[in-house]
């Protein structure tokens, strides 16, 4: 008889949280059961009245008769790390120039006329995409576009409309589903956003919150406002049922308002749940001086937030409270993502693609080969990349929320410490945690879901 492994004791007030992350357990205990706990561990007999609870907590999954073997989610968790880097959705990022001036933009778009992706180079992630989908079996394949600066610009849609149906056409022929999406902050011709609801699967929007908000984050050149660009789009996808998404960057200015950003995005959107992140200092703050919100104040706004939202019948999003998912890598810039920048260099995250970015580097994983129309890809680096799991990572090992977590954002933590295992000096370690225990706490009050956090 042994203790399950990965088992973490939460303290509270009066009583205790034993949390089970891989046995998908939460229960609330007293002293106690700890002291039980404590027996199994050190192997020492409990005593006949303490057998009952015994047998409850291996109902609950805490306490083991034997060894446990690797489970299908250990694999699931495991697996993946030793595989040939073989992409089956490319995005591609079409340019560098920008008819925003946000003032934390990561690439600093749109400040100098920047070249835009040559077809062929699309071309060729398109085909990678699909012969990998088509090797592997997957049954689906997909297009992505981002920035760097705003894929919809004027001069861009050659090139999207043209990587669009060159992409359809051989998913198609391939047999393979597939969906096109993008990232855009919304300001676009009436003609381009007519042929986007057309032929795109969805969009994600990029809006901060109420016109003074926008306007001041996300304004255009020369300080021009930009909200009432963005409440155009948002009103003609609503008409036609579009599926899009609303991302909105929390300030240090805009933090103490996120209630109210949620409320107003309920007014103006059908959609169920809107995605909020913390900004991180980088890129265009250095010469705008915009700031992160505090980590506490971030997280007490997130929670009213939270709570405004459940009164509207809605959902907000953030990506370091993950309590339905278990991972052992934050997201695909370990290694999985397969990024194009204009100049043909592939990145596993957006947010470090420029090749004047001090990270650039760390997350440069290939390269565009023109005389052989495909694609060298530095094994090296994509397998330091995917090496990046929480078994790696020694400020995570003893955290009740590393497979929550997972070790966070890489490009944040690695521009903090310049070393992509450390994740010491990450702020938003303090967010995670508290809202990761703040939701099992909740659930925990609810009768039907105490074993299922």
């Amino acid at each position: 008889m042994q203790l399950t492994r990965e088992l973490f004791v939460l303290p509270q007030e009066r009583d205790f949280i034993l949390y089970a992350p891989l046995d998908n357990t939460a229960l609330k205990v007293s002293s106690g059961v700890i002291d039980i706990l404590r027996k199994i561990r050190d192997r020492k007999a409990c005593t006949e009245q303490e057998q009952a609870l015994v047998e409850c907590l291996k109902r609950s999954g805490i306490i083991k008769d034997k060894t446990e073997e690797p489970s299908s989610l250990d694999c699931k968790l495991k697996g993946g790390n030793g595989e040939i880097y073989s992409p089956t959705y490319a995005t591609l990022i079409p340019t560098y120039n920008c008819n925003l001036r946000c003032v934390y933009c990561y690439s600093n778009g749109g400040e100098s006329p920047t070249k835009i992706m040559e077809f062929n180079v699309a071309k060729s992630a398109i085909n990678l995409a699909i012969e990998n989908a088509k090797r592997l079996e997957t049954g689906e394949t997909g297009l992505e576009f981002h920035g760097g600066g705003e894929p919809f610009l004027p001069a861009n849609m050659e090139l999207i409309k043209r990587s669009l149906d060159y992409f359809r056409k051989n998913a198609e022929k391939s047999g393979l589903k597939y969906t096109v999406g993008s990232v855009t902050n919304g300001v676009m011709n009436q003609k381009d956003l007519e042929w986007i609801v057309q032929t795109f699967s969805h969009l994600n929007i990029s809006l901060d919150g109420p016109e003074d908000i926008q306007n001041s984050q996300r304004p255009k050149p020369r300080n021009l406002p930009s909200y009432e660009d963005v409440m155009r789009t948002i009103t003609y996808l609503e008409g036609k049922k579009f599926k899009y998404g609303i991302r909105a960057t929390i300030t240090a200015e805009s933090v103490d308002r996120m209630p109210e950003i949620i409320e107003f995005f309920h007014s103006i959107s059908t959609s169920d749940s809107f995605h909020v992140e913390p900004l991180f200092e980088c890129g265009r703050c250095k010469t705008t001086n915009a700031k992160a919100p505090e980590p506490q104040t971030f997280l007490k706004r997130f929670l009213e937030a939270r709570e405004t939202a459940k009164k509207l019948g809605i959902k907000i999003y953030y990506s370091g409270a993950r309590i339905n998912c278990l991972s052992t890598s934050f997201c695909g810039a370990s290694g999985e993502n397969f990024f194009v920048n204009p100049n043909g260099n592939v990145i596993t995250c957006p947010e470090t693609s420029r090749e004047t970015d001090p990270d650039f580097s760390m997350f440069h994983i290939g390269s565009y080969d023109s005389s052989t129309q495909s694609f060298r890809f530095h094994q090296d680096k994509i397998r330091l990349l995917k090496s990046r799991t929480i078994d790696n990572i020694p400020h995570c090992s003893n955290c009740f929320a590393k497979y929550n977590c997972s070790g966070d954002c890489p490009a944040k933590s690695y521009s903090q410490s310049r070393n992509l295992f450390d994740t010491s000096s990450n702020p938003r370690c303090l967010i995670n945690r508290e809202l990761l225990k703040q939701e099992i706490y909740e659930r925990l009050e609810k009768p039907t879901e105490v074993q299922k956090p």
